[in-house]
């Protein structure tokens, strides 16, 4: 069972209660107020059988004077001062009082305290009661008369006194937030819409509440991002606009924001998740929902059927797990910080966007078009969350030209059309708030024309920041001699810098994760723990070239064998042309998808392991705990980009691990006609890995339409018939010391063969020597005997004594001069650790006997 670490604040349902109140809340002179009092709440006895209101005119200097008798409610007295008058009071229910008073146009202000008439007062803890009238003929007005960001607001309009007919009796108001120029107003978030608010362009339509007598009332409660509200009234037909000078509540100061709206995804292809099944609803639940499973619904869904939504979370630290399916409970597989607490919670720290946002990109970013078809990218724009509204209509630029978008400002929709005759479609979208922030936002699209694979990345999607440029553009793979060979092409975004290096990776399945070895750009990689193909790009001007590692196609790793290639450096192209027979002999033949990758890094120096180290200056943490690569491709969407990026540890690496996320499966045939290999599609399904134990079962299998002629494993340079059941094998050997290479070989009848990626499993044996060590300790002297000591071709072993300096005992010891023949493939020495006991001193001392390799 999942437990959720749930903070319950519970909240007293009695509040500091009210003593005293009237209503309406804001009365105007004229107007017929009833006034209430709280026995209960306040300091008369809770069980009295009657309440005064002890009350007068309240003038200059607080002094108080008789009230109107025209004013007097049924019953009222002068007080014994000949000044106050007390009325009486009724109950109510509940020892709750009250008394009306029906001002007069004149009475600008009272002062009141209550009391039983005996001896008992509450005069408000010595400070009285007091309540101001507003000037008769007030047309509207509000509670509090001075609000502060997110207290809520009550707003009344009379019909009476305004401009709209007397008889109004569907009064509406038509009303913004946060204005910037006279009417320029901003469509109020929903979270602040009274029931049946409905928006009318940048303002809100919301239906006020009749409190008879043609008053009519709306209550609504400011987000904290709102520093000014604006309306006016209506009745559908008829408008009240004060004259054309509007109503504007303002507040105390533009509020600091308190939400800001964060966008979550869910990918269960991550090689993190836990999670593996259909995925029917998912919901966010934290401690900002109560732990709701159903507050917080994220319904859109990508072209990999990951759901995703925006979800607008409190500044600070946020616990939050995904909920899928209504009941299960998973963490965020693309966030590496839990909560402490043992709850396994996941942990995000929500800072604020000080700039306009566009987010919401359909029919997404980075996609490829068929070439000619018309295509319209619509996405969401909308404020920061400390500034103001968007200013006016964003600006969009296609291939630098200025284009004229469709925009709803009310709901922050825009949309545009893309050219059809181009290629390349490079999209800005840059939108600025009423206090000039500006937000920009970079899109890539492609037309494919049929020419080769390609992918695109957007421009700035960079990770980190560099001086050097590592700006990804687009990746291309393009076939000639006949499908014989490839050119596989990454391009920039700039002029390349001297150190601008891509790392490529080509693998055939996504099972298992590997960094890559002997490249510190800590990034694992699917499928590369079983072999798989790594070319490092730089230019040779570069002073960290080294042409046995760059430019270079390898096996495995950098270092292994490989293959130089023929690399041309164009102004901001890198391009690499490669024999397909050469990736084959890695790969297995290019009959199914292989899974490609491509990041840039800086080139670092061979001590840096040809990867520069990303700084805290940079946006690194200056340590090899985050990843060294400052721009990939393949990615569907720069939020996926940067979760992905930043989802590393100490426990864990940034993977490059699914479709979507820094990995693209690529087809022959996506590529071109003449590459794909025909023949029998063979497999190792045992995964390559070091072991220690020698005894190992192969396991694999082999698809053909054909039937099936022969099929071999090769074992390093040995040939093992391979009998078949269906499709499947598995097959039992012997591995030697070192590396184990296995291929997979099949024929069909039409004598078409196929051959599987290259699996290695290279065995470990332990070549320590073995020390068998015989001392006799008499008379304070110590012997050793090490004769049947041996290394692992019996040869002799050698040593070399060293006294311990932190022994306060001096130690005689006579080394004999021992004849030592060379072993035959290594020399080997022992390490022994004596210990001398000293029957005169009774003081321990220390011999070190240190082997050197």
């Amino acid at each position: 069972m999942i437990r959720i670490a749930v903070l319950l604040l519970t909240f007293a349902t009695s509040l500091m209660a009210q003593t005293a109140w009237w209503e309406p809340s804001a009365p105007r002179q004229g107007d017929l107020v009833t006034i209430y009092y709280d026995a209960i709440a306040g300091a008369l006895p809770d069980n009295g059988s009657q309440v005064w209101m002890h009350w007068g005119i309240l003038g200059t200097g607080d002094v108080w004077s008789t009230p109107p008798q025209g004013m007097w409610p049924v019953g009222s007295q002068l007080h014994t001062d000949g000044v106050a008058l007390q009325s009486p009071m009724t109950n109510t229910g509940n020892q709750v009082w009250s008394v009306q008073i029906d001002f007069d146009a004149t009475t600008e202000a009272i002062a009141f305290v209550f009391t039983d008439r005996g001896n008992n007062w509450d005069n408000n803890s010595g400070s009285n009661w007091s309540l101001e009238l507003l000037a008769g003929g007030t047309v509207s007005w509000w509670t509090p008369t001075d609000p502060q960001p997110g207290e809520e607001i009550t707003v009344y309009y009379d019909a009476v006194a305004g401009t709209l007919p007397n008889g109004a009796t569907n009064v509406i108001m038509h009303w913004g937030v946060n204005e910037a120029g006279h009417g320029n107003w901003r469509l109020p978030p929903q979270a602040m819409w009274p029931a049946g608010t409905v928006a009318d362009g940048q303002a809100a339509r919301s239906p006020m509440v009749s409190m008879g007598n043609g008053l009519f009332s709306l209550s609504f409660t400011p987000l904290d991002t709102i520093f000014s509200v604006h309306y006016v009234t209506t009745d559908g037909t008829n408008w009240d606009n004060n004259g054309n000078a509007n109503w504007d509540i303002f507040f105390d100061e533009p509020p600091v924001a308190q939400l800001s709206h964060v966008i979550f995804r869910f990918d269960p292809r991550s090689a993190f998740s836990q999670f593996s099944g259909q995925i029917n609803s998912l919901n966010l639940a934290g401690a900002f929902n109560g732990w709701s499973t159903s507050a917080n619904s994220l319904t859109n869904v990508d072209e990999y059927g990951n759901r995703w939504g925006e979800v607008a979370l409190p500044v600070g630290d946020n616990e939050y797990k995904f909920v899928i399916n209504g009941n299960n409970w998973q963490i965020d597989p693309d966030n590496p910080r839990n909560a402490a607490g043992g709850f396994n919670n996941s942990l995000l720290t929500v800072e604020a966007d000080t700039i306009p946002q566009v987010y919401d990109i359909q029919p997404g970013e980075n996609r490829i078009f068929e070439f000619g078809t018309p295509q319209t990218i619509s996405c969401k724009v909308r404020g920061g969350d400390l500034g103001r509204g968007i200013n006016g209509t964003p600006q969009v630029r296609v291939n630098g030209s200025i284009v004229t978008p469709t925009w709803n400002s009310g709901t922050g929709q825009l949309s545009f059309a893309l050219p059809t005759n181009q290629i390349y479609t490079d999209v800005s979208i840059q939108a600025t708030d009423s206090s000039g922030r500006v937000g920009t936002r970079y899109l890539m699209y492609y037309f494919d024309d049929g020419d080769g694979y390609n992918a695109v990345d957007p421009r700035n999607d960079k990770i980190y920041s560099t001086t050097e440029m590592v700006d990804l553009k687009d990746f291309g793979i393009y076939a000639f001699s006949n499908g014989d060979s490839l050119e596989i092409r990454p391009r920039y975004f700039s002029d390349l810098t001297a150190n601008s290096m891509a790392i490529i990776t080509i693998t055939t399945e996504q099972g298992s994760y590997a960094a890559i070895s002997g490249l510190n750009a800590e990034y694992e990689i699917a499928g590369l723990a079983s072999g798989g193909v790594i070319i490092p790009l730089l230019q040779t001007s570069s002073p960290n070239f080294n042409a046995s590692v760059h430019n270079r196609l390898h096996y495995g790793g950098v270092g292994a064998e490989g293959a130089a290639m023929n690399f041309e450096a164009a102004t901001n192209a890198m391009s690499a042309r490669v024999a397909v027979a050469d990736l084959e002999a890695a790969l297995g033949n290019y009959q199914t998808a292989w899974q490609f990758t491509c990041v840039s890094v800086v080139a670092g120096s061979a001590g840096e392991g040809y990867v520069h180290e990303v700084t805290a200056a940079e946006g690194g943490i200056d340590g090899e705990e985050d990843p060294d690569i400052y721009d990939a491709i393949f990615f569907s969407a720069a939020d996926i980009q940067k979760k992905n990026a930043k989802n590393y540890g100490l426990t864990r690496r940034m993977t490059l691990d699914a479709a979507g996320r820094g990995l693209a499966s690529i087809a022959p045939n996506d590529i071109g006609p003449g590459v794909m290999h025909s023949g029998p599609v063979c497999r190792i399904l045992t995964r390559g890995a070091d072991t220690r134990a020698a005894n190992k079962t192969i396991k694999g299998r082999v698809t053909s339409g054909p039937p099936l002629t022969n099929v071999w494993l090769l074992h390093n340079e040995t040939i093992r018939p391979v009998t078949m059941t269906g499709d499947s094998f598995a097959l039992a050997v012997t591995l030697t010391e070192g590396d184990n290479l296995f291929s997979l070989f099949a024929r069909d009848v039409l004598a078409d063969t196929g051959r599987s990626a290259q699996m290695n499993f290279p065995l470990l044996v332990d070549h320590a020597p073995v020390s068998v060590i015989v001392v006799n300790i008499g008379d304070a002297s110590i012997q050793l005997n090490g004769t049947s000591s041996t290394d692992p071709q019996n040869d002799p072993l050698s040593y070399q004594w060293i006294s311990d300096e932190d022994n306060p005992a001096p130690v005689n010891i006579a080394i004999p001069t021992v004849a030592l023949p060379r072993s035959r493939f290594r020399r080997f020495t022992v390490s022994i650790i004596l210990i001398l006991l000293s029957l005169m001193t009774k003081v321990t001392q220390h011999v070190r006997a240190h082997s050197f390799a």
